[in-house]
């Protein structure tokens, strides 16, 4: 598939590929199969691989959809650990689970194994059905918008001002939760909406950067020794230990300034590309087992702890099966408000100053994070929440199914969206949004609706309305 003048053209050359992970599938179905069930209730666990194997016989030809992109790419990718990886090692390591990782019913198991295996289903479906539609709409949004290539506007100058003035007087509350990659740790890991601010401002100087390098590179190299000046604040100043919001910008930075120098993917390779591993490796080191990366000989682990970490991170088995689990035994902690809950916590700008007062009033009201950790209390600090495990704790056994199949395809077509248009637009500064979105929803099945809701409001919002003010505040599209 390859992407000129705002249009796409899918040339299908991928069936060596299909038949290998057809085969790759079916192999494992059969391996699976003949071994000893690796936990109570997971007697359908050949079912992941098959379900995988049959989506590429029926639904091969979106595998294609990803070229040009980065979101199902990502999407892809989880696709293959969740439904081949994390079974072959659940089944080789004997369904080992570490001490942290509760007991859960043999139903629960069941039902788990049926729900991942139905997501799958739907997520291709969903694709093979929306893609090319979504293709043409994204087309014509463009047509009728039209690309604006401005740089910055009077209004986006005067914003960008305004904000900078706010985190220099407030500089003293930020900075000591501010880490910056090679330079800086944080002191504190508390988060900020100078946070924010930091993170908005940086992603909006990068873009801006690329558009200005983009008009002055034949004149000398300094304008990519800006470019590179502000990709290194964008990618390495971070807050807290938020590994997803890290490898979102640095997908997000790499793929636009590829998209603006497709010819400097050497200097991406010796730039861009080692720090952001570095990083990446880094704080998965530093919260995953509490060690530097540069301490860790002699650091071990075992095909077991893999195997768990896969498990869990992927939302596999036993994280949808124990969000059942907790879905039938505290039924009573759920109320129609629930969902209300789960939006105001995970809504970002209810945590700005003169608007906590909204998050206040829901205090009373048990959320699904609230729950599903009542649950896991005191066996565990903590899991993931599944998609469909928190469509599940507000539909319950009767509504359950039915929740779980609307959310998963309600998600399945915003990545749809997201990365058609991250595809198609052209406008580097927008570009930058959709590809970071992209990126989040690639990350669904790995993700809960709280966490998205999370990740949208607490950058891509604030981004988004800092665009439309430079757009759109003073000097209507007056470029500087």
């Amino acid at each position: 598939m390859t992407i000129k003048n705002n249009n796409i053209v899918i040339t299908d050359n991928n069936l060596i590929l299909r038949t290998f992970l057809f085969f790759i599938g079916l192999v494992e179905f059969i391996f699976i199969a003949l071994r000893p069930v690796p936990r109570e209730g997971l007697d359908l666990l050949f079912l992941l691989p098959l379900t995988f194997a049959a989506c590429v016989l029926i639904f091969g030809k979106i595998i294609i959809f990803h070229k040009g992109g980065i979101g199902l790419k990502v999407f892809y990718t989880i696709i293959i650990i969740r439904y081949l990886i994390s079974p072959f090692f659940i089944s080789i390591t004997e369904g080992y689970r570490n001490i942290h990782m509760v007991d859960v019913t043999a139903a629960s198991n069941y039902l788990a194994t049926l729900i991942i295996c139905v997501e799958l289903i739907i997520a291709c479906i969903v694709i093979n059905f929306f893609w090319e539609r979504y293709v043409n709409k994204a087309k014509l949004q463009v047509n009728v918008r039209g690309n604006n290539f401005k740089w910055l506007s009077l209004g986006g100058i005067l914003l960008c001002t305004f904000l900078i003035l706010i985190i220099a007087l407030r500089s003293n509350r930020f900075i000591p939760t501010m880490g910056i990659f090679f330079l800086k740790e944080p002191t504190i890991d508390l988060g900020s909406y100078e946070a924010l601010v930091v993170k908005c401002l940086t992603a909006f100087f990068f873009v801006n950067s690329l558009i200005w390098a983009r008009k002055n590179i034949s004149k000398s190299l300094y304008p990519l020794v800006v470019v590179y000046f502000f990709a290194f604040l964008n990618i390495g100043i971070y807050f807290g230990s938020n590994r997803s919001f890290v490898v979102q910008t640095i997908l997000a930075t790499v793929l636009i300034y590829l998209y603006v120098f497709p010819k400097q993917k050497k200097a991406i390779l010796v730039f861009l590309a080692p720090m952001s591993i570095y990083i990446i490796l880094d704080m998965y080191f530093k919260k995953q087992f509490g060690v530097d990366i540069a301490n860790t000989n002699g650091f071990d682990i075992s095909l077991k702890e893999i195997s768990n970490i896969i498990e869990n991170y992927t939302n596999g088995i036993w994280p949808m099966a124990s969000i059942l689990d907790a879905s039938y035994s505290m039924r009573s902690s759920i109320s129609v408000l629930t969902p209300i809950k789960d939006f105001v916590e995970s809504f970002y700008p209810f945590r700005i100053p003169g608007l906590i007062w909204i998050r206040d009033l829901f205090n009373p009201i048990n959320s699904t994070t609230d729950i599903y950790l009542s649950y896991l209390y005191p066996w565990s600090p903590g899991a993931m929440i599944t998609l469909s495990g928190q469509m599940w704790i507000y539909g319950g056994p009767v509504f359950g199914w039915l929740f779980a199949i609307l959310g998963n395809v309600m998600m399945v077509f915003l990545l749809v969206r997201m990365e058609t248009m991250s595809q198609i637009v052209e406008d580097v500064k927008y570009k930058y949004m959709y590809v970071f979105m992209s990126v989040v929803m690639g990350l669904i099945m790995c993700y809960c609706l709280i966490t998205i809701v999370w990740s949208w409001s607490k950058f891509v919002l604030f981004y988004f309305l800092i665009l439309k003010m430079n757009d759109y505040i003073v000097g209507k599209k007056k470029d500087i």
